[in-house]
């Protein structure tokens, strides 16, 4: 079982996602041994027939986990898909807005 602070935390667009570890674990019983599992996935590299590249090898795939903490918005009319925190998020996942300096903060 995770304690500790630590969390997976995803950069998308001005926002970044955190999700606390221990909210992507799972314990699962497999031939009667107890494990636990890591809820995100990393993608194989797939290409298309025509060459195209569908899934990069730094690709992951984040399920239920994400979904729980994070409801997906569509805007149909703006082609756009925002992320707002659920209200059945657990303890410790936040979603908190980019801060970029300005070059005069760089200077400072």
């Amino acid at each position: 079982m995770v304690t500790n602070d630590l969390s997976l935390d995803l950069t998308l667009g001005d926002y970044v996602y955190s999700i606390p570890f221990k909210n992507l674990l799972i314990n699962v019983t497999y031939n009667n041994r107890a494990d636990c599992d890591l809820m995100v996935a990393m993608l194989k590299q797939e290409v298309a027939a025509d060459g195209v590249t569908l899934a990069d090898m730094n690709d992951i795939r984040l399920g239920d986990p994400f979904f729980a903490a994070f409801f997906p918005v569509f805007d149909i009319d703006n082609d756009q898909i925002g992320l707002a925190k659920s209200i059945r998020a657990q303890t410790g996942v936040a979603k908190t807005a980019v801060v970029t300096p300005t070059p005069e903060e760089f200077t400072q």
